[in-house]
This record gives structure tokens, sequence and C-alpha cells, in this order.
């Protein structure tokens, strides 16, 4: 591809994982900057291993919010499967470190899939590893904020691609900020 400040980049069919932990602003107004600290680690190493299991690529991290890519930098045969398997693991490691920690950790969840432009640019003087341009990442983010503490919403290409494996409940269409027309969604 053409441009300036590109390094690496390439199209690709893309499904993401997006979550976000829930309460996170309550625990740093309750926990020591430290403790916090400690307990945010825990959780990315968690969340790592849970996606990393299934073949997801954590992408980016921001605070408490993480975004993974299943199909890159490795081709997935079956990589919206391998995120929502991954994004039901990610719930049940933030159980376990609830228990060992003894603090109530949960996350909101999304999946999207849909094709992407990826790889290493620059933008603003700063290289970007991983960074994704299209619709996907956008949608799982949206898609997320609809999630309940605990909750994994999938979209309705990601639907899909799994349909069968996996019991979802229909969500009535959502008008979502910046898509024209209302999602039809599965949690």
């Amino acid at each position: 591809m053409d441009g300036a400040g590109e390094r690496s980049v390439e199209r690709r069919h893309l499904t993401v994982l997006f979550t976000d932990l829930v309460g996170s602003t309550g625990l740093a107004r309750t926990l020591d900057p430290e403790e916090l600290l400690s307990l945010i680690m825990n959780y990315q190493q968690a969340f790592e291993a849970s996606t990393a299991a299934f073949g997801g690529h954590v992408a980016r991290v921001v605070g408490d919010g993480v975004l993974v890519y299943f199909e890159w930098p490795n081709a997935l045969e079956d990589a919206a499967e391998m995120a929502v398997r991954a994004g039901l693991e990610v719930h049940a490691a933030l159980e376990a470190l609830s228990l060992k920690r003894g603090v109530h950790l949960e996350c909101r969840a999304a999946i999207a899939t849909g094709s992407v432009v990826v790889g290493d640019v620059e933008q603003f003087g700063v290289g970007q590893a991983s960074a994704v341009f299209g619709e996907a990442p956008h949608l799982a983010d949206r898609l997320q904020k609809l999630a309940g503490p605990g909750g994994l919403v999938v979209s309705e290409e990601t639907m899909s691609l799994v349909r069968g494996q996996f019991e979802f409940a229909r969500i009535a269409p959502k008008q979502l900020a910046g898509f024209d027309k209302p999602s039809h969604l599965t949690a």
C-alpha cells in the first residue's frame, strides 16, 4: 500500500475482541496506587494468557481496556471461534483472579469481524505497531459498552461464522454511535 508514514500494512479479514474492566474507577478510588497497579498487571497477565491460548494477539492496552486481534499477525482458519472461546476464558480467568486477590473483577467484552488494514504505521511522528483501520475495532468498542458486567456481545458477522458452536441469546437491534443502521446482536 502507498502512503506517507506507512511501514508494513496489509489487508485482512480480522476478528477483534475488545474488553473493558468494570468498576476500575471505583478500584482507583479505594485501592492504594501501587496495589491498583499490581492488580491491573495481574489482570493484564491473566488476559494475555487467556487470549494467547486461542491464538489471540494483544494489540493495544489502554488503561484497563484491551484490544486483541485474531487472524493477525498469524492466520487462523477459525479466528471467530477462537475469539469467542478466548472471550469466555477471559471471564473465567477474572473469576479466578478475583478469588485469588479478594477483589471482585469483571469485564465487558465484545467481538466483531470485518475487513481491515492492519500493520505498523507512523502517526503524528510516532511509530504504532499493530495499528488497525476499518469498521471491526470500532464496532467491537461500541458493542462492549452494551455488554453487562461479565457479558460478551458478538456482532452479526461474527455470529454467522460461529453459528451452531455456541449458545447465544438475540438482542434487539441497537443503534450504535457512528453507525448508519441498527446492529443485530447476540450475547
